[in-house]
């Protein structure tokens, strides 16, 4: 493994810096490789890249620290683009912020935005749910990573989607999701209105966004996740923006 790729490991663990796409690329591809070769758990002491979470994995690693996504510059610049081309007076509220590093680079190009968590280890992130964060700031805006679709503490189901989106004042909405989740609020169902608002829920081009289980394997070397790491190969760009990770909702109407 290159001293590259060990630099790019470290912006991913890092607050304060984020890798280029190119850099992670480079990651992936070598990780590919030594996969394919024998040689990861060599490396890393884990026998497979970016799978669902185990203990066995690096995602399994990145998951234990709360590394859910890796950002690249190139993902939130273009998702700070995005944001301050709506020109919302309010701040935007990061529901689930974690540690708040999305947030923090979010801030460092010039988007007003507050972080807030259920469960806060920092100053920087409010302690608060969303609702009541919504409740509080009155954002047009909001942003989630990763929403749980169960209660930790019941495990029953929770829509926190259908939550956020009833909320009086929340006209646009970016949601970052992992790859494997398919599951999404249907706002418009054979044209009848499920809740009080109407939203059109676009799937942005992902190609910047690169989620930790990008593999989905189940951490076995099977013939379904030799295939992935084949197509991921041939060309990456593509294999991430299929991915469909990055969603957009904005209001259509009252």
């Amino acid at each position: 493994m290159s001293r590259t790729c060990l630099k790019t490991l470290k912006k991913i663990e890092s607050f304060d810096e984020v890798p280029s796409l190119e850099e992670v690329v480079e990651l992936l591809v070598k990780s590919c490789n030594l996969i394919i070769n024998g040689g990861h758990s060599k490396i890393f002491k884990f026998r497979t890249l970016l799978t669902m979470p185990s203990r066995e994995s690096l995602n399994g690693y990145l998951y234990r620290n709360f590394i859910h996504h890796i950002y690249t510059s190139e993902f939130v610049d273009d998702l700070a683009e995005r944001i301050l081309t709506i020109n919302s007076l309010k701040p935007v509220v990061e529901i689930g912020a974690g540690n708040g590093k999305l947030s923090h680079l979010l801030r460092d190009r010039g988007v007003n935005i507050k972080p807030i968590d259920i469960v806060s280890k920092t100053d920087f992130v409010e302690e608060l749910d969303g609702v009541s964060a919504i409740n509080k700031y009155s954002p047009n805006i909001i942003l989630t990573s990763w929403l749980p679709t169960r209660d930790k503490k019941s495990t029953s189901s929770i829509d926190l989607q259908y939550q956020f989106l009833t909320q009086e004042s929340v006209n646009h909405y970016f949601e970052i999701r992992n790859s494997s989740d398919s599951k999404f609020f249907d706002c418009n169902n054979g044209g009848t209105k499920l809740i009080d608002k109407v939203y059109s829920r676009a799937e942005i081009d992902s190609q910047y966004s690169v989620p930790i289980d990008l593999f989905s394997n189940n951490n076995i070397i099977n013939r379904k996740f030799k295939t992935e790491v084949d197509y991921f190969l041939e060309n990456p760009n593509m294999f991430l923006k299929n991915k469909k990770t990055f969603n957009k909702w904005t209001i259509l109407s009252d």
